[in-house]
């Protein structure tokens, strides 16, 4: 495998003589170092073409068992070359968990203080919505005395506590929109503007906030109004 570079009659010397290629085939984009690079023009020249002095890397491609196989291929090696060591025998599996250890590494981070971030959101919407309902015990039980059912109370404490958060959230997603650009480079398989990862984090804090408002709510609506009238 050689890099790309503009045509010089040295490099074709070089790589096995001057003279055209013949194109055999063609591959997909290649990223040879790393994961996260940029595809750039590559081209495979044949090993006896433009030998390799240093390594090679010999790909298998089989159902068996790695132990059994990496026998048979260092084997077959000693009888083309005793001198030849065969080393850091990998699976394809390996080979990708390795490439991509400090990319998940970094991505599980993340997860880890989103998700303890969205825990004390979750938590703070909880106690400022319990303080509220707190105060309004009585104006609860007045609507309750004056006919007002629970359900009715309750649709209403809740339209009032989830509509700063969904405020909340819709700032939110254009201020992450906004700023999505910097993390490209932590991100693989998906884009800085993958719609889906989006609605799947609006989803889930508003279901948080949802259910932290819930819960002082209906339990603000069971009190019953007598004993609400008569708090202070």
């Amino acid at each position: 495998m050689s890099r790309y570079r503009p045509p010089d009659l040295s490099i074709y010397e070089s790589g096995g003589g001057p003279g055209s290629r013949e194109v055999i085939g063609i591959v997909g984009d290649v990223r040879h170092l790393g994961l996260d690079e940029a595809p750039v023009p590559f081209f495979y020249t044949p090993h006896t073409q433009q030998p390799s002095y240093h390594t090679m890397t010999l790909v298998v491609r089989t159902a068996a068992e790695v132990p059994g196989l990496a026998a048979a291929v260092r084997g077959e090696l000693r009888q083309m070359d005793g001198g030849v060591p065969l080393y850091q025998v990998r699976t394809v599996d390996q080979v990708l968990s390795r490439a991509v250890a400090q990319p998940r590494l970094r991505a599980w981070l993340l997860a880890l203080f989103a998700g303890l971030a969205g825990v004390l959101a979750a938590l703070g919407v909880y106690g400022v919505v319990s303080y509220v309902v707190q105060q309004r015990t009585q104006e609860i039980g007045v609507r309750i005395a004056l006919g007002a059912s629970r359900r009715d109370v309750l649709t209403l404490m809740l339209g009032q506590g989830m509509r700063p958060v969904v405020a909340g959230v819709v700032l939110g997603l254009v201020g992450a929109a906004a700023l999505s650009r910097a993390l490209g480079a932590l991100l693989f398989g998906i884009t800085p503007g993958d719609v889906p990862s989006y609605a799947v984090a609006a989803v889930g804090l508003t279901l948080a906030a949802l259910a932290a408002t819930l819960v002082p709510a209906r339990r603000a609506i069971g009190v019953d109004p007598a004993i609400a009238l008569r708090g202070d």
